[in-house]
């Protein structure tokens, strides 16, 4: 198996487009990985009520919740 590489994404807003962007990430983050070589990692989350963010990556109980 090769290494993916991570691509740190920010999310400025996560109400219709930017919440149906993150799920699909979270739910197919492997299926990405494996066709492209690419590993999606939500590192921050924004909107009106504050700002989530970890630099290594949130966790994905974090993304789902």
């Amino acid at each position: 198996m090769t290494d993916n590489r991570i691509v740190p994404i920010v999310f400025l807003g996560v109400g219709n487009i930017g919440g149906t962007l993150l799920q699909q990430i979270v739910e197919s983050g492997d299926t990405i990985a494996g066709r492209t070589g690419l590993q999606l990692a939500p590192i921050a989350l924004a909107d009106v009520s504050g700002v989530l963010l970890d630099p290594e990556g949130l966790s994905r109980e974090t993304l789902q919740g």
